[in-house]
């Protein structure tokens, strides 16, 4: 979550805003430490500030007070939906960034080696639970099974640990994550995709 937190949250200071930012509810810390990493760095009391709770309650107390004047969400399209209505109450713009798909177009001149690097950090990064992570590479067809073969080897070769240093692939957040990650495995499949690594889980 820090990523996409740090990214609005440092336009906003660029341009002279205070922040409130609302953690996620599965993730609350990393909010905390990001706005104790701001204090660090110098910012003034004040500037970067931290609700933790559920949406519906601490969010939407958020979305509704009269000193929030911009709102950027980065969730579920239910979620975002609900975010829209309460602002558009207000007229308060908002920027949203909804269960978007990302793919990686690879072409036959492509450095396969730096295609294998972005796979790895774009799909297996924070396990894969990133709303911009990588979920499909469209490769050319003259190079289709030689990336294929790099990638497999690549996915094979990544550790899975407890969410410490030196693991490539941590712990997914919660149960209902890790149901709609299997529920994704078993559509793609059903759907004609072939499994060529892992599955065992």
């Amino acid at each position: 979550p820090l990523e996409l937190t740090a990214r609005s949250l440092a336009c906003a200071i660029a341009t002279g805003n205070s922040v409130v930012v609302k953690s996620p509810e599965l993730a609350p810390l990393s909010g905390i430490e990001l706005a104790r990493a701001c204090e660090t760095a110098g910012l003034p009391a004040g500037a970067v500030n931290v609700l933790t709770g559920y949406g519906q309650t601490a969010g939407q107390a958020l979305i509704d007070h009269p000193d929030v004047r911009h709102i950027v969400f980065t969730g579920s399209m239910a979620t975002g939906r609900t975010v829209l209505k309460a602002a558009a109450e207000r007229i308060v713009p908002c920027i949203m960034e909804l269960g978007g798909k990302s793919a990686a177009v690879v072409y036959s001149d492509a450095d396969l080696d730096s295609v294998v690097e972005a796979v790895r950090i774009g799909t297996y990064l924070n396990a894969g639970q990133n709303c911009n992570n990588l979920t499909r590479l469209l490769v050319e067809r003259s190079i289709a099974d030689e990336t294929l073969e790099r990638v497999k080897a690549c996915v094979e070769g990544l550790s899975i640990g407890p969410g410490r240093e030196n693991c490539d692939i941590t712990p997914l957040i919660s149960q209902r994550q890790r149901e709609g990650v299997e529920s994704a495995c078993r559509m793609a499949l059903s759907q004609g995709a072939r499994l060529v690594a892992g599955g065992t889980a």
